[in-house]
């Protein structure tokens, strides 16, 4: 059997167990007796079921979509003092390409915290893929100098502020002591 028939085999096995257990919830909410804490469970289990089938869903459909993505040529270059560091394809040749494929499987692009879904399907933009970028990992580096430098200014400044504040009361006793005398 290869892995396009046991995919096929255990999504329709899914759908069979939910659809059975459907019957039972159903029955079960018919019933007067039944203890609430089990028809929660019931439910959870119902939502696992769900979950899983969207799972198959999901990877069938990506699978079937795979082959028909195209390669996309770079046409763009980061270039860091002076020496290019990554080559790339600019987003509207990205798109141009990629579009159609996704939306013909049901899929779709998002480029904000979350999922943005179509038919159960979804492809996010996340940091765990933006940390793979050698760019962004420069970018990551210089952020943290710079922010280790401005923690660094803060102290300064305020032992600074913390110096003139002991001069200040210094000062100020110094002249009270003076006018009450």
């Amino acid at each position: 059997m290869n892995a396009v028939a046991k995919t096929e085999t255990t999504g329709t096995a899914v759908a069979d167990y939910g659809a059975s257990l459907m019957q039972v919830i159903a029955k079960a909410a018919s019933d007067p007796n039944v203890d609430i804490d089990k028809m929660e469970r019931l439910l959870q289990m119902q939502e696992r079921v769900q979950d899983r089938s969207a799972e198959v869903a999901f990877s069938e459909a990506f699978a079937d979509m795979q082959p028909e993505l195209p390669s996309i040529s770079h046409n763009g270059q980061i270039v860091h003092k002076g020496n290019v560091i990554s080559e790339f394809s600019d987003w509207p040749n990205i798109n141009k390409v990629v579009t159609p494929v996704l939306s013909k499987h049901g899929f779709s692009l998002s480029f904000k915290p979350g999922k943005a879904e179509r038919e159960g399907h979804s492809i996010g933009a996340s940091s765990e893929m933006a940390e793979a970028d050698p760019v962004y990992e420069l970018a990551c580096a210089d952020w943290e100098s710079a922010a280790m430098e401005a923690e660094t200014l803060r102290a300064q400044a305020e032992a600074k502020r913390m110096r003139f504040e002991a001069w200040r009361t210094t000062n100020a006793t110094k002249r009270a002591q003076m006018q009450l005398r």
